[in-house]
């Protein structure tokens, strides 16, 4: 690792050993281009309290119907997808009567929503797991986890799956919020701030751990199915020796693909964790994927798109470099990103030439970018919710 870069990081570590890791390089310029589509705004609400630098892991999501999305004062509210409208909206309090916290205050969240089966989960700084019923909002149960939640639940199978920062990842029944088992991964002196959200596929839960493992779990009793290093540590350093899953990894019906900071993107086969291909490509902020291609975004901005069956390299682009991008977004027929400046910029999934451009409010886009049949909805730190549509 060179100087320049060590003392980045360096000076991003955080009080509880973790960094904080922003562009290694200096950002582009905004490339001068001929659009080749306008993209409109639809709606747009103030969906959030103001986040900025906090690098959270809160990001909408949809049921198809409906949007939901959180913010760091605790309030979960639904919009209608088409229209922008207010459904419902609910602050979340800590409970206080029993001893697990001091008081009754709002809940700081931290990670999600994620919406499946008709629930909505949410989680906090404070370690504070909540599940609503997402036709209404209603609480159903709040638990506390054993650290802060900076990803977003999984739902499925009747369970709540949570992975915390102490890199545990727990199973909660999903009818009352019991525990039913844990999984727990060392945690390296030095991680990046964030964790790898789980990913419940069929019976089975993936999740990406700060030491740069990927395991495969057995939703109903925790066991370990298998476990492959994405990135294996290496230096002399806690700098140098820095590895940590904790982007966006795709889980398919037969392959997962997951990509890590100082190791590579991966394609694994679900159902025996044999590693398909490799490819060096280190990242933070996570991938996606479609039948033909794996679209990653790289520790310095950089998009690469790689071949989904053999891992080759189709192409890489360098325009938005050190742009603090979001991880891809598979979008109709492009591929999306925002970046810190609050741009949203659409891609050629073939070529990786921009097509167009819109600006959101200014302030950064952290989560990647939700695509809803033609709808994309972006979510900034400022609070800013909104939903997109390209026009000829």
């Amino acid at each position: 690792m060179h100087t320049f870069r060590l003392l980045m990081l360096a000076g991003l570590i955080a009080l509880a050993g973790c960094a904080s890791v922003e562009p290694l390089v200096p950002p582009e310029p905004l490339v001068e281009y001929t659009p080749a589509f306008n993209v409109q705004e639809i709606w747009s609400a103030g969906a959030a309290s103001d986040s900025e630098d906090l690098n959270l892991g809160l990001r909408p999501v949809s049921d198809g119907a409906r949007v939901y999305a959180a913010s760091y004062d605790g309030t979960v509210t639904a919009y209608d997808l088409k229209t922008g409208d207010e459904v419902w909206s609910v602050t979340l309090e800590r409970p206080g009567e029993d001893g697990w916290f001091s008081g009754a205050h709002e809940v700081e969240l931290s990670a999600g929503p994620t919406v499946a089966d008709g629930l909505l989960a949410v989680g906090g700084s404070d370690g504070t797991v909540a599940l609503l019923e997402a036709a209404t909002g209603k609480v159903l149960w709040q638990h506390p986890a054993s650290s802060a939640v900076l990803a977003p639940p999984a739902i499925g199978g009747g369970y709540v799956v949570v992975h915390t920062v102490d890199g545990s990842l727990t199973a909660l029944a999903a009818g009352n919020g019991s525990e039913r088992w844990v999984v727990e991964q060392p945690v390296p002196a030095l991680t990046l701030r964030g964790s790898a959200a789980p990913v419940i596929e069929n019976d089975t839960v993936y999740g990406g751990f700060d030491n740069g493992k990927l395991l495969a779990l057995d939703l109903a009793d925790g066991r370990v199915r298998w476990e492959i290093p994405v990135a294996t540590p290496s230096g002399r350093t806690d700098l140098e020796r820095l590895v940590d899953l904790d982007g966006v990894f795709k889980v398919t019906s037969q392959v997962t693909y997951a990509t890590a900071y100082h190791g590579n993107a991966m394609a694994v086969a679900n159902l025996s964790g044999q590693v398909l291909w490799t490819q060096e490509v280190s990242s933070f902020r996570g991938l996606d994927a479609d039948w033909q291609r794996v679209y990653v975004t790289d520790e310095t901005s950089e998009l690469w798109a790689l071949d989904g069956r053999s891992g080759a390299v189709l192409w890489r682009q360098d325009d938005l470099r050190g742009r603090n991008l979001t991880a891809p977004t598979r979008f109709q027929n492009f591929l999306v990103v925002g970046d810190y400046e609050g741009y949203v910029h659409f891609l050629s999934t073939d070529t990786g030439v921009q097509l167009a451009r819109v600006e959101i409010d200014g302030s950064r886009i952290v989560a990647p970018l939700l695509a809803v049949n033609d709808i994309l909805v972006v979510q900034t730190e400022e609070g800013t919710l909104a939903a997109l549509k390209i026009t000829e």
